[in-house]
């Protein structure tokens, strides 16, 4: 009998170490190929499909959902024309034709994306987003979102894609692109009035690793270096600026959708004397309740002109 036992023990210890071994084995290829499922979107090659960017972008937390609710319409020339905030956007078919930004009181940009020569016409790849897709290891996406500000985004998908991206700006004579002290860009009219403002650029790999950008300017374009170039990136890799343009109708639409918050600040403001557009922005933004959507990127921004 206690024979019998043993056998039964050393079987069951035997069929139990089978299982555990069997579930190791499965589990490690699965969890390798999650991580790699997330980390390889793109074929490596140098020429980067409207589907391999479209893929970058969604591995970016919450990047597509920021135009998913933008309302957009096209004609013979624009992939997309949306009015947000204030301002309106037409990004076009054929890349080489610049993204044109207008907004009341303001003088209308044009601005040329990289990549121009070496890009297909726009497709749209999701609400409020269309591909360029190129040939040189990296492409273009622009995406107008809901509080009126226009991402045009680089995707690169090689070590030996270039480092620098040129957006040409239309700046009014005697106009200006200044970098500011949080490495954002101002665009700055004829009177040395701010007229757009372009956020802190970033970029990420595939595994979402931070990659060093900022941006450079010799007056009429705006330059962003990527330096995707170094041991450990995981391609593809998305980097980002974002515009808004500025005016009085762009920022009080922001002041209105924030709430009495922002209204009650920049009025307190305009009372104790404050009657210049940045202080008015300035105590709108700060009154501006935080958790509202939509205008706070804007009013987040203006505070950022007048720390400029």
């Amino acid at each position: 009998m206690l024979k019998v036992l043993n056998q039964k023990n050393a079987l069951r210890t035997v069929a139990l170490s089978t299982v555990g071994a069997l579930a190791l084995a499965m589990a490690t290829p699965i969890s390798t190929m999650a991580l790699e499922t997330r980390a390889v979107q793109t074929n490596g090659n140098k020429n980067v499909s409207a589907t391999e960017i479209k893929n970058a972008l969604r591995g970016i937390d919450g990047l597509l959902q920021q135009a998913d609710q933008t309302k957009t319409t096209t004609d013979g020339d624009s992939a997309l024309k949306a009015a947000r905030a204030g301002a309106q956007i037409d990004i076009p078919k054929d890349i080489s034709d610049g993204v044109a930004i207008n907004s009341i009181g303001v003088p209308s940009l044009d601005i040329t994306l990289p990549n121009a020569d070496n890009a297909d016409d726009a497709k749209k790849v999701a609400a409020g987003t269309v591909a360029y897709a190129g040939n040189n290891g990296s492409a273009n996406a622009v995406q107008a979102t809901e509080d009126g500000g226009v991402r045009m985004l680089t995707i690169i998908d090689r070590s030996d894609a270039p480092t620098t991206y040129d957006y040409g700006v239309s700046v009014p004579d005697n106009g200006d692109i200044v970098i500011t002290k949080d490495g954002g860009a101002n665009i700055l009219g004829s009177n040395s009035e701010v007229i757009a403002t372009v956020a802190t650029p970033w970029a990420k790999d595939a595994l979402g690793k931070t990659i060093h950008t900022y941006f450079s300017t010799d007056g009429t374009t705006l330059t962003q270096h990527i330096e995707h170039d170094i041991p450990g990136v995981v391609y593809p890799v998305t980097a980002d600026p974002i515009w808004f343009a500025v005016s009085a109708a762009v920022f009080w639409w922001a002041v209105q959708r924030c709430g009495a918050g922002g209204i009650i600040g920049a009025v307190f403001e305009y009372v104790g004397g404050g009657r210049s557009r940045r202080a008015i922005a300035a105590a709108g933004a700060a009154g501006c309740i935080a958790s509202f959507v939509g205008g706070w990127g804007i009013l987040k921004n203006m505070v950022r002109i007048v720390k400029w």
